[in-house]
């Protein structure tokens, strides 16, 4: 009886140790059997972009690049894009607007282990006041462009998949949609809204 119940504890940890390295091993190798095919696609482009960011050390064009791309995804596979909310990747996460899923919301531009390395919204936003006040010789007329620029999408806000009314939840889902909200609606690019980015 001792020498089974040891021999059903090998056995279940083998199978537990040749599944997660059966999982390393997949990840190592590039397996993207988990992925849908949009995303890897859209999340190599954004990869790319963020690359030429990085090796052109940080031209404000090549990161504007970056932060302005954004795909046309029918996430919830219904044929239909423009009007609709669908979730990126797990029924537990928020919804975005399928006509406008930036690569922010894909896949983060980070060139370092410093949480300061990476391209975030408040740093698009920053990059992008800076670039079209130049451009431009008026920073009213860059938050235009930018606001022009950067929809949050032509879903409704208020799709129970975006809205969070549950305050246990307002935690997971602020970084891609109520921070999206609050960094691109009202922008103020006069230059004390984006000091301290």
């Amino acid at each position: 009886m001792k020498y089974k119940l040891i021999a059903v504890l090998l056995a279940v940890a083998l199978l537990i140790v040749s599944l997660v390295f059966g999982y390393i091993d997949n990840m190592m190798n590039g397996s993207t059997d988990k992925f849908p095919e949009w995303y890897i696609v859209s999340s190599n482009y954004c990869h790319d972009l963020c690359d030429r960011y990085v090796d052109t050390n940080f031209d404000p064009r090549e990161g504007l690049a970056y932060c302005e791309k954004y795909f046309e995804i029918d996430l919830n596979k219904n044929g239909k894009i423009h009007g609709e909310a669908g979730k990126l990747f797990y029924s537990f996460e928020p919804s975005v607007c399928e006509d406008r899923v930036y690569c922010s919301m894909i896949r983060s531009c980070q060139w370092g282990t410093k949480k300061s390395a990476c391209l975030t919204p408040e740093k698009c936003k920053k990059l992008m006041c800076e670039f079209y006040t130049n451009q431009t010789g008026d920073y009213k007329r860059a938050e235009s462009i930018i606001k022009e620029k950067m929809e949050f999408g032509s879903c409704d806000t208020y799709d129970e998949g975006i809205s969070v009314e549950d305050e246990k939840r307002i935690r997971s889902v602020r970084p891609l949609v109520l921070d999206w909200i609050d960094v691109f609606q009202d922008v103020d690019c006069s230059g004390e809204d984006y000091d301290d980015v």
